[in-house]
């Protein structure tokens, strides 16, 4: 920007000829500052994991953190936390440069960042805040939220639809973490007939996933032509 001063009135720029500027005003203060907007860059509004939740690993292992976009913010600075782990730890990451969000952006999008899974186990407790950035200025810091972190839902295989009788098989995904299972099945009152926790050495690992075959047929699995429902659910020590 510049200035220059004119006596007594205001000089309208469209008024003059260039040449007669200088019998109406002085001269301009120089040849002009060049300057560019900072972005007052707000705080970041966590979306998950919150204060207190519990977040699932993901198929690889991961933790994926998610919030809001800030005006402003070309990267993203994350401080994370182990706070039961042996040892405790700090890392501080920063997010890959994104074009800024502007104010004139309807819909503000959900950044998101995975967590190395070398990181995160779970049975444990971690705690995150994050910043937006600006070239070099890092504005507030979200607020800090502490979370457990939980083994992901195993996807169920085999029986699907149907499945022959007897039914001793059943097969779903590996599930990152896990130590163990519980089997649960239910009639077609809904109510649970069986449940059972399979354990490291109950179970076998193959290319579908984890695969467990009962020596006997379920006792309780015997009305064909009734529809039953099993779910499974991943545990850690």
């Amino acid at each position: 920007w510049r200035v220059r001063a004119c006596f007594g009135f205001e000089v309208p720029q469209a008024q003059l000829p260039d040449k007669s500027i200088s019998e109406e005003c002085g001269p301009w203060s120089n040849n002009g500052i060049l300057w560019k907007f900072t972005p007052t860059l707000a705080k970041p509004e966590l979306v998950s994991p919150k204060n207190n939740d519990t977040s699932s690993l993901t198929a690889g292992g991961q933790v994926e953190l998610k919030w809001k976009a800030v005006v402003g913010a070309e990267k993203y600075k994350i401080v994370f936390q182990g706070i039961s782990t042996t040892p405790q730890f700090t890392k501080i990451f920063e997010t890959a440069p994104t074009v800024p969000l502007t104010p004139l952006t309807s819909t503000i999008p959900v950044i998101s960042f995975l967590v190395p899974d070398e990181l995160v186990d779970p049975s444990h407790f971690y705690k995150w805040k994050v910043s937006g950035v600006w070239v070099n200025t890092v504005g507030p810091a979200s607020e800090e939220a502490q979370f457990l972190v939980v083994p992901g839902a195993p996807t169920l295989k085999i029986p699907d639809k149907e499945a022959s009788y007897p039914v001793s098989q059943f097969i779903w995904s590996f599930v990152s973490g896990a130590d163990n299972y519980v089997l649960e099945l239910f009639n077609a009152a809904n109510v649970s007939i069986v449940q059972k926790t399979i354990s490291k050495g109950e179970y076998v690992s193959t290319p579908e996933g984890v695969s467990v075959l009962f020596p006997t047929p379920l006792a309780d699995v015997k009305n064909i032509g009734e529809v039953y429902r099993w779910q499974v659910t991943a545990c850690a020590k």
